[in-house]
């Protein structure tokens, strides 16, 4: 799936519906942190390295069930019968 920052806009306020404003990452790792970089330039650097975390948190997080999927294919494939196992 694809990965967004959302920010809240002031704008927007009274528009709950439409508060948030949702900007698609890049799929490059590192072209994500210097899009976030950009994005967040007016913000404090707390909420930029916050959100740098988060983004590096969820790669490894998708990495990892990317992994564990390719294995459990790997796995499903089985040779022989279940009598050629016992036996």
């Amino acid at each position: 799936g694809k990965l967004y920052l959302c920010m809240k806009t002031v704008e927007r306020a009274h528009k709950p519906a439409t508060l948030w404003h949702r900007v698609a990452l890049h799929h490059n790792y590192a072209d994500a942190l210097n899009q976030i970089d950009e994005l967040l330039s007016h913000w404090s650097r707390f909420i930029v390295h916050k959100s740098k975390q988060r983004l590096t948190k969820i790669t490894q997080l998708r990495y990892d069930n990317m992994k564990f999927a390719c294995l459990q294919v790997e796995n499903r494939h089985h040779s022989g019968s279940a009598t050629e196992k016992r036996g």
